[in-house]
C-alpha cells in the first residue's frame, strides 16, 4: 500500500506549510513521501505541479490528489492542513504500518488522528484492544469528515471532494476548507458506505511516550473531578492531543498570525525542539505574521 503525506496551502501560508513539513520530518523522521500543493515550487522540494495558485482550496486539493492517486498510484493519503504540525515525537510504527493496515482491514474511508479520548467525547463505537480501541464514528455525527490530520482512502477522498464541490456550487457555498467542513455536514449526497466507514484513533493507545501520557492522564482525572465542583484546572489540556501524531487540534494560527494558544500550549506540552524553534522564529525574530 503506497502512502503519501499531502499538505495543501496557498501562497500567503507557504512558509507555514514548509514549517509544518519540516516539523513532520523532525518528529516523524521515517515518514512517507511528503508533498505540498497550492503554490509553484521545485519538484525536488516536494511541490506538486500547481496550475493556478489562485484556485479555490477544493480545486487545489483535487488537482494534487489526481497527481498522487491517479497518476502516481498512492492509495492512502495523510491529509494535513498547513497549520497542524506535530509538536512532539510521533509513533512511526503506528503511522507507517498500523494505520494503513487498519484502513485496509476495516475498509475505512478515513481514520482521524484526533481521537475520542482526552476530553473529546465518544461519538461512536469503541473497537477492541486488538484494533487499538479506535472508534467507529456514528454516521450521523456532523463532523464525520473533519479536516483534522487523518489518513484517507485516496480514491474515496477524490469522490467526496467532487461530490461536495458539485453540491457546494448548487448551494452557493464557497470552496474553502472551512466551507468544505460546513457543506459536508449535509452529507446526504455521499455514498452510505463512506459515511459508515469513518474512524478515529484512541490516542492513549498509540502514543509513543507512555510516561508523558501517564502524567497527562493524572491531570485529566484531576481536571474532570474539579469541573464537577466548578473549578477549571489544566484548561490548556483541552487543546493538546497526545497520540501517534501529537498536535494542537485547533491549529496554530489565528487571523493570519501564530495564536497565543499555540505559544501557551506548546510551552506546557510540546517537545523542547519545537519550543526552541518557536522562540527563535516567533519571539526572537518577532515573526508572528505571515504577510
Amino acid at each position: 500500500m503506497k502512502t503519501a503525506i499531502l499538505i495543501p496551502t496557498f501562497p500567503k501560508y507557504r512558509a507555514l506549510a514548509e514549517h509544518t513539513g519540516h516539523e513532520i520530518r523532525r518528529y516523524w523522521s521515517n515518514c512517507p513521501d511528503l508533498f505540498y500543493a497550492g503554490c509553484h515550487g521545485r519538484r525536488t522540494a516536494g511541490w506538486l505541479v500547481c496550475l493556478d495558485e489562485t484556485a479555490p482550496w477544493i480545486k487545489i486539493l483535487q488537482e494534487a490528489l489526481h497527481q498522487l492517486v491517479v497518476e502516481r498510484g498512492y492509495e492512502n493519503i495523510y491529509l494535513i492542513l498547513d497549520d497542524h504540525p506535530p509538536l512532539a515525537l510521533c509513533h512511526e510504527d503506528h503511522l507507517n504500518c498500523t494505520m494503513p493496515a487498519l484502513l485496509k482491514e476495516l475498509d475505512a474511508t478515513l481514520i482521524g488522528l484526533l481521537g475520542s479520548d482526552q476530553g473529546q467525547g465518544r461519538v461512536g463505537e469503541k473497537l477492541e484492544r486488538s484494533l487499538y480501541q479506535i472508534e467507529r464514528i456514528d454516521s450521523s455525527y456532523p463532523y464525520l469528515f473533519s479536516l483534522h490530520p487523518g489518513l484517507w482512502n485516496g480514491k474515496r477522498l477524490i469522490e467526496i471532494l467532487n461530490l461536495t464541490e458539485r453540491y457546494a456550487l448548487e448551494k452557493g457555498n464557497a470552496l474553502s476548507p472551512w466551507s468544505f467542513e460546513k457543506t459536508v455536514q449535509e452529507n446526504h449526497y455521499l455514498p452510505e458506505e463512506y459515511k459508515k466507514s469513518c474512524y478515529r484513533v484512541c490516542g492513549s493507545q498509540m502514543t509513543v511516550n507512555r510516561g508523558k501520557w501517564s502524567r497527562l492522564r493524572r491531570q485529566w482525572k484531576l481536571r474532570m473531578t474539579a469541573k464537577r465542583f466548578g473549578f477549571n484546572l489544566f484548561q490548556d489540556l483541552e487543546h493538546w492531543y497526545e497520540g501517534p501524531y501529537p498536535h494542537i487540534w485547533s491549529g496554530i494560527m489565528r487571523a493570519g498570525k501564530f495564536s497565543d494558544l499555540y505559544e501557551r500550549v506548546l510551552m506546557k506540552f510540546g517537545d523542547k525542539g519545537a519550543k526552541a524553534a518557536f522562540v527563535e522564529n516567533c519571539l526572537t525574530k518577532n515573526v508572528r505574521h505571515l504577510d
